[in-house]
């Protein structure tokens, strides 16, 4: 379970990181730039699928919350300039960003600690892209629904006419020195790469991770405090208390009593497609007065212990 603190540790100081030296500043006038100058007729629909793409694959290596707010301002120059509805653009973007985040282990520190859990129940974890097998196919068809749909589906306010802004630049101005973004970079892609050949490298992902906090610092890509900052104690002690309740769930036996609700519903033998569509819907319901992290983290204990008791995979 400290592994995967520490883990999490990782993911929110390369998260710091890659926005305070202004990696993300880069990416959000890339966006601003594509969009502004395309030549399609229907610009809107271009705008949705250029974000639902770029925002995605942003947070397929990036926290969703990070992105979302280091792409705001670019949403809103690229209303400014092109006329899009602003609320068109700031509606899409974070969904572009919590699919993106759906889609590998770095995307959210709760797929993290969802992996250090399932190592509780002797359950080998995800790897890096394991998670884009189900994320991915959705992640396409809404792309591909929100770009014919979009003035269907998204209310056009907040219209601005055309030419407001300059197509040279966002109103953004990048953070950071060249060195930072270079340091920040290599280290980043380094640890990414060694959370895909772990094996190979012979190292947990939070030793390697670790390892490049540190060399990030120590050549000057961010500030010791800025590093230190990025951690959160709130997020951290949920999911240690969770992993501690985890823990002793299983050892006590605890989780084999409480799943006899869930068996008394269900059933002892019932159909794999069943119990993955009742903890789906009960999870998109509690999601609507509860935060993702905190339903992920209530469920957890009562899916998986439930699923090895009929024989299914978890």
């Amino acid at each position: 379970a400290s592994t995967t603190l520490w883990l999490v540790f990782c993911m929110q100081m390369f998260g710091a990181a890659f926005f305070e030296c202004g990696l993300a500043d880069i990416v959000g006038n890339f966006l601003f730039k594509v969009i502004a100058k395309t030549k399609f007729k229907d610009k809107a629909a271009f705008a949705v699928v250029a974000i639902m793409i770029v925002a995605g694959v942003a947070s397929m290596f990036l926290q969703n919350l990070g992105v979302t707010a280091a792409f705001i301002p670019v949403m809103l120059a690229l209303a400014a300039k092109t006329g899009i509805s602003r609320t068109k653009l700031l509606m899409v973007l974070p969904i572009a960003t919590a699919l993106g985040g759906a889609s590998t282990l770095t995307g959210t520190p709760m797929h993290a600690v969802i992996n250090g859990n399932m190592e509780e129940f002797a359950i080998k974890g995800f790897g890096m892209f394991e998670y884009a097998w189900t994320a991915v196919p959705v992640w396409i068809i809404v792309t591909v629904m929100y770009a014919l749909l979009h003035n269907q589906l998204f209310p056009n306010r907040y219209v601005e006419e055309p030419g407001n802004s300059d197509v040279e630049g966002t109103g953004i101005t990048i953070k950071g020195t060249p060195r930072e973004r270079w340091v920040v970079g290599i280290c980043y892609v380094l640890f990414i790469l060694a959370i895909m050949f772990k094996s190979q490298v012979g190292m947990v992902e939070c030793a390697s991770g670790m390892f490049l906090c540190a060399m990030m610092w120590l050549f000057k890509g961010i500030k010791m405090e800025k590093l230190l900052a990025a951690i959160k104690p709130a997020f951290l002690l949920q999911s240690a208390c969770i992993l501690g309740l985890v823990s002793i769930l299983v050892s006590s036996g605890a989780a084999k009593i409480l799943i006899n609700p869930v068996l008394a519903v269900l059933g002892s033998n019932p159909s794999p497609t069943l119990v993955v569509a009742v903890f789906f819907i009960i999870a998109g319901l509690l999601t609507q007065f509860l935060t993702n992290n905190y339903v992920a983290l209530l469920l957890f204990p009562l899916a998986v212990p439930y699923c090895i008791s009929i024989g299914m995979g978890p």
